[in-house]
């Protein structure tokens, strides 16, 4: 059985806000801002005339991006020559720096700018949201993997390019890319296609494959975890795994699936996820039928790969 992990662990300790209105006045806003303090984080409401004061906002500014542990949720589009703090630490260390460069920024979407905000992250409303999507927000800027669930015996969250020398490590033992693609013979092309996996895949849907940890040791003993995987035309949810050669056989794979399963259901709102296997991979097809998982059919994908596809209904 799965554990949530609540998404605040990953150095988010205030947010500020700017809106045109009044905070009472901003329905859902009063469920956040007590959520944001029983989490034992730090909740600003700026003013909105202190963007007339440009002295004072800059200080606000420069104290944001000198603290690095925040992110400004606002409905006021910047101009991109907004801000001139001279030579700053921006991501791209430009001399004129956009407030977009120097902090993680979400937009509310309002009547008063149109519905249209170019931040990367924007929502329409406070309602039902909770502190874990601004914490993605914060990671993403910051290139920090989530924490996705724990089981009683391991971690799963998601990957972090630092993971890529264990991931050669695990994939160096040939039995593992027996059924299975291996990693890029050049490690800077895979980091390179991580990198691009972090910022799409993790970044757009908010799943893909993650990382497995031992809790006992700390240790990454493989991944596990959720694609898009077009069948005949279809687009299906496609649950995958791999888990290093020495720690097979201890029901790491059992264990971890069954809990990313548990959350397709209860976090993503899915409602059937398939699995595609070598007929000879006699393992993995042991592992899907405990998960409850059926056979359905033999796939053929490219030109004459065959699998077997199983699929389960959550």
């Amino acid at each position: 059985m799965f554990i949530r992990n609540p998404r605040s662990a990953n150095m988010l300790r205030k947010i500020y806000c700017l809106f045109r209105a009044e905070p009472e006045e901003i329905s859902g806003f009063a469920d956040f801002e007590k959520e944001v303090r029983e989490r034992q984080i730090q909740l600003e409401v700026l003013e909105a005339p202190v963007l007339a004061e440009s002295a004072t906002w800059r200080d606000t500014l420069k104290e944001m991006q000198n603290a690095g542990d925040s992110i400004l949720i606002t409905d006021i589009e910047f101009p991109n020559d907004f801000l001139n703090m001279g030579e700053c630490n921006s991501n791209y260390g430009a001399t004129i720096c956009k407030i977009r460069d120097i902090m993680p920024i979400s937009g509310l979407l309002s009547e008063d700018n149109g519905k249209s905000l170019s931040y990367k992250y924007v929502f329409e409303s406070f309602e039902g949201m909770t502190l874990d999507y601004f914490v993605m927000v914060y990671s993403r800027f910051h290139g920090l993997p989530l924490e996705i669930l724990e089981t009683e015996r391991l971690r799963v969250r998601e990957m972090s390019l630092e993971d890529i020398e264990r991931l050669y490590e695990i994939y160096a033992d040939p039995s593992i890319t027996e059924y299975m693609e291996g990693l890029y013979p050049d490690k800077k092309d895979e980091l390179e296609f991580s990198k691009s996996y972090i910022e799409n895949m993790y970044g757009f849907y908010g799943y893909g494959l993650w990382m497995v940890i031992e809790k006992s040791s700390g240790r990454i003993i493989g991944r596990a975890g959720l694609s898009n995987r077009e069948v005949d035309g279809e687009v299906y949810l496609e649950l995958g795994y791999v888990i290093a050669k020495e720690c097979q056989g201890r029901g790491y794979a059992t264990e971890a699936c069954g809990a990313i399963l548990e959350y397709a259901k209860n976090e993503l709102g899915a409602t059937q996820v398939i699995a595609l296997m070598k007929p000879e991979n006699e393992a993995s097809i042991r592992t899907a039928k405990r998960l409850g998982f059926r056979e359905v059919c033999e796939v053929t994908l490219g030109e004459d790969d065959r699998y077997l596809e199983f699929c389960k209904e959550l």
